[in-house]
């Protein structure tokens, strides 16, 4: 609590992390392992008097376990007061009984290089969040959605404060994703990009259609609004009734059905299961992605795409980015 500038490396914990008010915090080559507990790995806890937590890394670390294995709880209350500027980099985690990530109450968070191993639940799980950035992540799971963006559960609607709670400005990229029942699930968000994915089975995005209401019984958020989606690999894309297309929608390779918008692949993508659903040189995504300003100029590898991208996460023959 109220702990900054602090480096932790090379310990292991087999209890919670509780991070309360606390700043300028690396966590490296660290293990937390909550075992069966109810509790989470590593919880940011913003609702009490210390107030939130930002600017802390973890990263090469191990994380596992527990009830919520990364829980990032703030309050029901205007972004600014949530806890910001977390990053986690390069880790191994595996869900605990609930979800690998949760995060009610957080904004300008990144989650890349990952290796996120689902157990049933949601790998990444957004309830009133902003700014948030999933990229170049490994996700294999056993069910349920990889990544479920959403404005917090019916329980609580007219509950004080859940207008805002509204999962928004949500980067999606660069991902590979199989094992899950969804590969991206959207349950009332907003600004949400989704680019350069693959998705190997399962639905590749679900929209969902929830009206959340605040305590004057006002709707907060008509369904899902202002999802772009381009440049993608996906099995399929699914629209519950009341949900719209997304607002962008271009050159995407949906080879069962659900597919839309410019530039349409409906063929099999011709994935290299050999290397882990790279594509093939035979595959109809080769060169075919759309160039678009909000286009990550790497790929999963964090190799350069180059003049001509691939649709999907890995780009076939990239060059490997090399320092000076």
């Amino acid at each position: 609590v109220h702990s900054d500038h602090i480096a932790l490396r090379g310990m292991h914990f087999s209890t919670t992390v509780l991070l309360e008010g606390s700043s300028n915090v690396l966590l490296q080559h660290v293990v937390m392992d909550a075992g069966a507990s109810e509790e989470a790995a590593v919880h940011f806890q913003g609702q009490h008097q210390s107030g939130a937590s930002h600017d802390i890394r973890v990263e090469d670390s191990t994380i596992t376990g527990g009830g919520r294995t990364v829980f990032i709880l703030g309050s029901f209350a205007p972004a600014e007061q949530w806890n910001h500027h977390l990053s986690f980099l390069r880790n191994q985690i595996t869900c605990g009984s609930h979800n690998c990530f949760q995060i009610s109450g957080g904004r300008d968070i990144v989650i890349e290089g990952n290796q996120i191993t689902g157990t049933g639940t949601a790998g990444v799980l957004t309830a009133g969040a902003t700014a948030i950035t999933v990229s170049r992540n490994r996700l294999h799971g056993m069910g349920g959605p990889a990544l479920q963006i959403a404005s917090p559960g019916m329980e609580w609607d007219n509950y004080a404060g859940v207008e805002n709670m509204i999962s928004s400005a949500v980067t999606i990229a660069n991902n590979v994703i199989d094992g899950w029942d969804n590969g991206v699930q959207l349950d009332a968000a907003t600004g949400i990009s989704i680019v350069y994915n693959t998705v190997v089975d399962g639905t590749g995005i679900q929209f969902n259609h929830r009206t959340p209401h605040d305590q004057a019984n006002n709707v907060i958020l008509d369904g899902n609004q202002a999802i772009r989606v381009w440049n993608n690999i996906l099995p399929s894309i699914a629209l519950a009734a009341g949900e719209s297309r997304p607002t962008f929608e271009s050159n995407n390779v949906v080879w069962q059905d659900g597919g839309g918008g410019n530039g349409l692949i409906t063929m099999d993508p011709q994935l290299d299961m050999t290397s882990d659903y790279a594509l093939s040189a035979g595959s109809p995504g080769v060169d075919a992605a759309v160039d678009d300003a909000d286009n990550p100029l790497v790929d999963f590898d964090n190799h350069l795409r180059g003049t001509k991208p691939d649709i999907g996460a890995r780009e076939l023959g990239a060059t490997e980015l090399s320092c000076p």
